[in-house]
């Protein structure tokens, strides 16, 4: 051997030894999705050395709420058979470099993939997708596809949770098709086509079809189906407006319904509050005062006790002196409470 071989040889030793010590020192799967929910983007992580993923780790380990977060959905995506690739193991599909800027970066990139299998790919329905992913899973993706309305948010929610309890149409055969393309500006576009009869029961019973070389996380498809399944509205609700005509001449900046779902007879209210709170963005300082008004069925009806509860909660969350406060009893056969908000700035 010569020198300029043992020479050579040395390095690739060296280089190998150093490539293994900085794999070593790389955050786990755990910690990179704990850092990501703790708000790190990319960048911030790109082209880390020992020393700076020892500094991740170390504020991956402080966050234990994130890091809970991120082994619970770690945990259910194992369970639906999703594969996650940290962008250092040596099995990383570096094909993705092909969808160009929507891509990781070459080598440096750090990105937590999450890849359907193939097996899972062929055999799915819309049914057992909204059973494996729960709404804040896909939440993200939600707010980040369509972040115009925020404050609707919670109907959103509704919906999911009605398709999460309804059962599909057995007897009912077909297909919704994912497709993925490129826009202009090198960034991926994914479609759920076929998602548009508003029978939801047979919405539920069809296949979802996937492209060979298809890449896109549970969550994301599910909030795709999501969207494109109440592109059109939302099912009827139980509860006409006839019920409150008297309503319908009050002038108001803006007018929300919210329906307690899959509840039954227990925590109708409460599912109604953080629907109000947690999954909805008001600027509640666009108005000065408020109606708002509780319809519940006869045969259901809510204790007085539960009522004033909800009264004070929804006071303190919009914060105004002057909010009107009612309930109407309605004949409704089913379990369901109606909450409807009149937000108004007086003139």
């Amino acid at each position: 051997m010569t020198g300029f071989e043992e020479k050579l040889n040395g390095i690739v030793r060296r280089r190998k030894q150093e490539k293994a010590e900085w794999k070593a020192s790389c955050p786990s799967v755990e910690e990179l999705l704990c850092l990501q929910l703790s708000g790190y983007s990319s960048r911030q992580i790109v082209g880390m050395g020992i020393e700076g993923n020892g500094q991740l780790k170390e504020t991956a380990a402080k966050a234990q709420r994130e890091m809970d977060k991120a082994r619970r959905i770690l945990d259910k995506q194992a369970k639906a058979g999703v594969i996650t690739v940290p962008y250092y193991a040596d099995d990383y599909p570096w094909h993705f470099n092909n969808l160009c800027n929507d891509a990781p970066p070459p080598r440096t990139g750090h990105r937590i993939e999450s890849v359907l299998s193939n097996r899972k790919r062929q055999k799915m329905t819309l049914k057992e997708l909204v059973m494996k992913v729960d709404f804040d899973s896909l939440l993200p993706y939600l707010e980040k596809w369509d972040n115009r309305h925020l404050d609707n948010i919670y109907a959103f929610r509704e919906a999911y949770d009605i398709l999460r309890g309804m059962e599909p149409d057995r007897d009912y055969r077909g297909k919704a098709t994912v497709t993925t393309s490129m826009k202009e500006d090198g960034t991926k576009s994914t479609r759920v086509s076929s998602l548009d009869d508003n029978v939801w029961e047979k919405e539920l019973a069809k296949e979802l079809v996937f492209p060979d070389g298809l890449l896109v996380s549970l969550e994301e498809l599910a909030m795709h189906c999501l969207w494109e399944i109440t592109f059109y509205g939302f099912p009827g609700s139980t509860f006409g407006r006839s019920d409150v005509e008297f309503l319908s001449g009050v002038a108001y900046g803006m007018h929300y319904d919210y329906y307690s779902v899959g509840c039954g007879t227990n925590g109708r209210l409460e599912y109604i509050l953080e629907s109000m709170t947690k999954y909805q963005q008001l600027d509640l300082a666009r108005y000065d005062n408020a109606v708002v008004f509780v319809l519940y069925p006869s045969r259901y009806p809510l204790e007085d006790l539960e009522v004033e509860a909800f009264r004070k909660a929804v006071h303190k969350r919009l914060g105004y002196e002057n909010v009107m406060f009612g309930t109407a009893v309605t004949s409704s056969g089913n379990e369901n409470v109606k909450v409807m908000l009149l937000l108004n700035r007086t003139a």
